[in-house]
């Protein structure tokens, strides 16, 4: 079952390297094992150089515990990726199973400290990515398998605006099988399971609790795109139906949070391509809710071109005139009844400098693109995680989000 529930939420919003740090904070604190999955891999940016002092701090913290037989075994890293530049993922396995980077790897071309230096981890580096597009796009971090945060970044140099959501509670449960099916193999979580009862247990006095829904988005090798199909006559088609997508939890749930919002939605996406996306915005607008959305111009260009062989400038474009024609048809009863609206912002930059008023979130610089993920219908469901409104997060991506229920926590986003 993929309903679950949560408590001490945490919501953070800055860049690339705040998000790390924020993962950084729990890492920090294990005793026993670290999963730690994101999409994009850059060997020398700042947030990877964060992680790998945290990594070389916790092994030296995890020796001493085994020096003093507090610790009797290695504590547990699984590191996961997708992609790492075009090469790797032209070259890369179409297995299963993926490619294991091996430790003479690890220094010069994954930028992660030696294994001489992580003595007293026991540390697995994978890669998964599945030709022609299908990256592996989820980023989260489980600790001690009792906290897990679901961040918007890759390990990256991009400075973007991004967000990440701490959760505790029956749905780290969730992602740990999530992460042991992709991931991991079959069995591995329950073969090294430590927890204790006391541990699968609330503490007592704990937050309250919100419903929480886990929503993920399996890859489908096949992009689907038209554009192929006009190219290779003989590529195949998938079969859902005239404008419908993929029926995966992650796509059934947020449609229908669009048909069943009465209200508001809001929407903050770094691109908008997905056409099914699109058209739930035009269709609440039209039965009257308040639909604000937050996008990005010319953010991967190339990538919107290939697997949606459109733009976001071109989808919202075609969309405020659909919007606009809805008041031209509408008689003055028909106004005065329907209030819906739609507000569309491009994302940019404040022009500001060193750490005065127009600064960054972490007093240095601004961020340049929004890269957060988000959804709030009606104000009291938020939806974050990795998921754009983009076709290829809905078609061909691996993806996970997590649907939050209260009014507190989508206030708080």
């Amino acid at each position: 079952s993929l309903l679950s529930s949560s408590r001490d939420l945490s919501f953070h919003v800055g860049n690339g390297l705040t998000v790390t740090k924020t993962a950084i904070d729990h890492i920090k604190a294990a005793k026993h094992e670290v999963l730690f999955v994101t999409c994009f891999w850059n060997a020398s940016c700042a947030s990877l150089l964060a992680l790998s002092a945290a990594l070389r701090d916790l092994a030296r913290t995890h020796r001493a515990r085994m020096a003093s037989g507090e610790a009797t075994r290695r504590l547990r890293v699984r590191i996961a990726f997708s992609s790492l530049s075009l090469l790797q993922k032209l070259l890369h396995t179409s297995n299963r199973r993926g490619k294991i980077w091996t430790p003479d790897t690890w220094v010069n071309k994954l930028g992660l400290p030696s294994q001489q230096e992580l003595e007293g981890l026991d540390v697995e580096v994978k890669s998964l990515f599945f030709r022609p597009v299908s990256v592996l796009h989820s980023k989260f971090t489980i600790i001690d398998r009792q906290v897990v945060v679901l961040a918007s970044a890759n390990i990256s140099w991009e400075n973007w605006l991004e967000c990440s959501l701490t959760l505790h509670g029956d749905i780290v449960s969730k992602f740990c099988l999530f992460w042991e099916q992709i991931w991991g193999s079959s069995g591995e979580l329950l073969q090294t399971d430590w927890l204790t009862p006391s541990q699968r247990t609330p503490p007592a006095g704990a937050e309250e609790t919100h419903d929480t829904i886990l929503l993920p988005q399996p890859w489908h090798q096949n992009p689907d795109i038209p554009f192929l199909r006009w190219v290779f006559p003989f590529w195949p088609k998938l079969e859902y139906g005239k404008g419908e997508v993929p029926p995966t939890p992650q796509n059934t749930f947020l449609l229908e949070a669009f048909r069943s919002a009465t209200e508001t939605i809001y929407i903050q996406t770094p691109n908008l391509t997905c056409r099914p996306v699109v058209e739930a915005i035009y269709e609440a607008v039209a039965r009257g809710v308040k639909v604000e959305v937050v996008t990005c111009r010319n953010m991967m260009v190339l990538e919107q071109l290939v697997t949606a062989w459109g733009r976001t400038e071109w989808e919202v474009n075609k969309l405020i005139k659909r919007v606009r024609k809805l008041g031209l048809r509408a008689n003055d009863e028909e106004r005065a009844l329907r209030r819906g609206s739609l507000k569309v912002s491009y994302f940019r930059e404040r022009k500001g400098g060193g750490g005065g008023e127009g600064a960054g979130v972490d007093g240095r610089w601004e961020e340049k693109k929004s890269h957060v993920k988000c959804y709030i219908f009606d104000g009291e469901v938020v939806v974050l995680g990795s998921g754009n409104a983009d076709r290829a997060s809905w078609w061909t991506s691996l993806e996970v989000n997590v649907a939050v229920f209260g009014r507190g926590i989508a206030g708080e986003v």
